[in-house]
C-alpha cells in the first residue's frame, strides 16, 4: 500500500525520519507546487516511508530543493487527565496546554495543531507521566474526531 505523498526539503528526506508538519512558509503562496507540498495537517507527526528520485526548486528549503517522500502519518499521543483516561471514551480537548516548556512531557501536553474543544477518540491508554505541578495524567494514543 502506498502511502501519502508530499515533497520535503531534500536534507529531510531520509527513509525513517520523522517530522512534524509545522505549516507552509511565506514563499509558498505563489508556487505551482503547493498544494503537494502543503497536504498535510499542521501540528501531526509523519514518517518518511520512501523517497523518490524526482527533486524540485524550493527556495523555502536548505539546498533549494524538495523531493517528492511517501510518509506515514504516526499516531496523535496526548496527556489525558486520569479521571478522563477510558480507553474508546470521546473527550474534549477543553484547555491550550501546559505552559511548563521545560517539562520532559511538554510536547504531549500542549496541543499543538489541535484546537481547544476538539473531540479526540482514546485509542488506547498508556503509561502514568510524572507531572511537575502534580497533575494525574496518563499518555493516550487518540484520534481527532
Amino acid at each position: 500500500m502506498m502511502g501519502k505523498v508530499s515533497l520535503i526539503g531534500k536534507t529531510l528526506a531520509k527513509e525513517g525520519r520523522v517530522f512534524m508538519y509545522a505549516g507552509p512558509a511565506p514563499e509558498c503562496g505563489k508556487c505551482k507546487l503547493n498544494t503537494i507540498c502543503q497536504n498535510l495537517a499542521v501540528g501531526r507527526k509523519y514518517r518518511v516511508v520512501k523517497v523518490r528520485d524526482k527533486e524540485h526548486d524550493c527556495p523555502a528549503h536548505d539546498q533549494d530543493k524538495v523531493v517528492a517522500v511517501e510518509v506515514e502519518e504516526l499516531p496523535l499521543e496526548m496527556s489525558i487527565p486520569d479521571r478522563k483516561a477510558l480507553e474508546s471514551a470521546i473527550v474534549t480537548i477543553d484547555g491550550d496546554g501546559c505552559r511548563y516548556r521545560w517539562c520532559d512531557n511538554n510536547h504531549l501536553c500542549r496541543y499543538e495543531g489541535i484546537p481547544k474543544g476538539t473531540k479526540v477518540l482514546l485509542l488506547t491508554i498508556e503509561e502514568d507521566l510524572v507531572c511537575p505541578i502534580s497533575l494525574k495524567l496518563k499518555r493516550a494514543v487518540v484520534e481527532i474526531r
